[in-house]
């Protein structure tokens, strides 16, 4: 686990759209606004999305909506291995809904690096962070980077959690 210590030009870039598509998010003060990029090991785009893509009864993070579009295009894709997932927000490890963690989608789909811009803050549940996935062999990048846009995206999330604690 690294902070800005980008193995290729191209990261970047691919993680500022991924922050960029956060902020398209339908509004919802009990999930994250989530933008995603998944990229070939050749820097080809296989998908990007977002949380919610589908309005407000959309319960999809935004890496699932990319993962299952991506293994889903008809592209002849078995397993993503050697690709990169770009997120705004780093990966869930555990969901309250009891679906597949983005985390295990990521293994199970044999995606070989995560880079993304903000730690996820513990206001739904406690998670385990990065260790989950490098224990696994997946190389885990931290960006730090594009924290504004990311915080912009999540702004009702956290105001709803101030509200909460006063």
């Amino acid at each position: 686990m690294s902070l800005v210590d980008f193995g290729r030009n191209f990261d970047r870039d691919f993680l500022r759209r991924a922050c960029e598509l956060g902020l398209g998010c339908t509004f919802s003060d009990s999930a994250y606004s989530v933008g995603c990029v998944l990229v070939s090991s050749g820097g080809v785009v296989l998908g990007e999305g977002y949380s919610r893509m589908g309005g407000v009864c959309d319960r999809r993070h935004a890496e699932e909506v990319v993962i299952s579009g991506a293994l889903g295009s008809g592209g002849g894709l078995e397993d993503l291995r050697g690709c990169d997932l770009y997120s705004s927000l780093q990966p869930c490890c555990r969901r309250l809904s009891g679906v597949v963690s983005c985390q295990d989608l990521i293994l199970e789909a044999g995606i070989s690096r995560v880079i993304y811009g903000l730690r996820e803050p513990n206001y739904f549940l406690d998670h385990v962070g990065d260790d989950y996935l490098v224990s696994r062999g997946v190389i885990v990048i931290y960006g730090g980077l594009f924290l504004e846009e990311v915080r912009r995206a999540n702004c009702f999330v956290e105001r709803w959690h101030e509200d909460l604690d006063s």
